[in-house]
């Protein structure tokens, strides 16, 4: 099992946050060094988190389970069936 857990979306990172998974270190996305890169610890429970998340965003996005969450504005429709979601 590796030791960390690479997350690239922010929000996706405050939800783990919120549910008690611990952070251990971020760093500038390599690709975009204006957005963060964050590490959690792997933890039992979190992939299943992160699946869960996943899968609210596919079923708001029309199950495109592959559009980042992060590309969804603020307010819009997708956005609101999600937050119902969880």
């Amino acid at each position: 099992m590796k030791n960390s857990i690479t997350v690239y979306s922010t929000k996706l990172a405050a939800k783990l946050c919120q549910l008690g998974y611990v952070i251990i270190n971020t760093a500038p996305n390599r690709n975009n060094p204006r957005f963060k890169v964050y590490y959690f610890l792997n933890q039992p429970g979190i992939q299943e988190a992160i699946d869960k998340y996943k899968n609210a965003w596919g079923a708001a996005m029309g199950e495109n389970k592959f559009l980042a969450p992060s590309i969804v504005l603020e307010g819009s429709k997708h956005l609101q069936e999600a937050k119902t979601r969880w």
